[in-house]
């Protein structure tokens, strides 16, 4: 099993997850979704990391604007989700 195997097995589990927890609690007002970025441009990622294109790191800033998105009013209607950021593809 090689590491895109992992990422997607991982990926998989962690939507699962927030679908079964969405319907679970789909009578309150909050809502559940995941985030799945490709790798995160960080230093210790860098250092680590060979095989990923760098082209297609995500900076943490755009991690955190798309977490900041789902937790706002306007991303209400979002639910049970997961939530790409591939990076420039």
């Amino acid at each position: 099993m090689d590491y895109t195997d992992r990422v997607g097995i991982v990926t998989g589990g962690t939507g699962a997850l927030g679908q079964s927890v969405a319907r679970e609690i789909r009578t309150s007002e909050a809502t559940i979704n995941c985030v799945a970025p490709n790798t995160i441009d960080t230093e210790a990622n860098r250092r680590m990391i060979s095989r990923v294109d760098p082209r297609r790191w995500v900076k943490p800033e755009d991690v955190a604007e798309l977490i900041a998105y789902s937790c706002s009013e306007a991303g209400g209607a979002v639910n049970g989700s997961v939530i790409p950021n591939y990076g420039q593809l």
